[in-house]
């Protein structure tokens, strides 16, 4: 009995350890871990909340992209007769050159990729005459929309003769990608 009075205080402070560690411990994290999902819930229901909200503004981005695509698919050449594309395109560059003062000395086709029912065209052109006339040139095709879905994808130059009231005369290639509408072959 001498012992146990004696071991009295420790015991009560054991008794209260032990309780801590095998109930308060347990129901502490089994109470973060609910808390943690609800936190983890409310978050995903404001999100949901949030993309509900957005509906409209996401069905006016859609039509805004339909639209962007309709425009898109507009600026494409018709490709069902190829070479005919091409005789108009070339005809129609040729005498956008010649109201600039250029000429063309050499010209050729290259056929791109064929995918989703759109094939990309490159002609090269080389062509001489003054810069400031390629110059004007220039700013024209990258201005107007003569030929809807034409980008110029390379261009090289020489400058011969240059002083100082004259910008001198060029020697040049230009290459354009033009696109068009194909029917997918089955």
């Amino acid at each position: 009995m001498q012992i146990w009075q004696q071991y009295k205080g420790y015991i009560s402070v054991l008794l209260l350890l032990l309780l801590a560690r095998f109930v308060w411990q347990p129901m502490w994290l089994s109470k973060q871990e609910h808390w943690l999902q609800l936190q983890y819930s409310e978050n995903a229901q404001h999100k949901a909340r949030a993309l509900l909200a957005l509906e409209q503004d996401m069905q006016q981005v859609q039509q805004d992209m339909q639209q962007l695509l309709a425009l898109a698919e507009a600026k494409l050449g018709n490709g069902e007769d190829l070479t005919q594309f091409k005789l108009h395109s070339q005809q129609q560059l040729e005498q956008l050159f010649l109201q600039h003062n250029m000429q063309i000395t050499l010209s050729s086709w290259r056929e791109g990729l064929a995918e989703g029912g759109v094939q990309t065209l490159v002609l090269d052109l080389r062509f001489n005459g003054k810069l400031k006339h390629f110059l004007t040139l220039l700013n024209q095709l990258q201005q107007s929309a003569i030929i809807p879905s034409m980008v110029i994808i390379e261009q090289q130059l020489t400058i011969r003769g240059q002083t100082e009231v004259d910008m001198g005369n060029v020697d040049g290639s230009i290459s354009i990608r033009l696109a068009v509408a194909r029917q997918e072959e089955p």
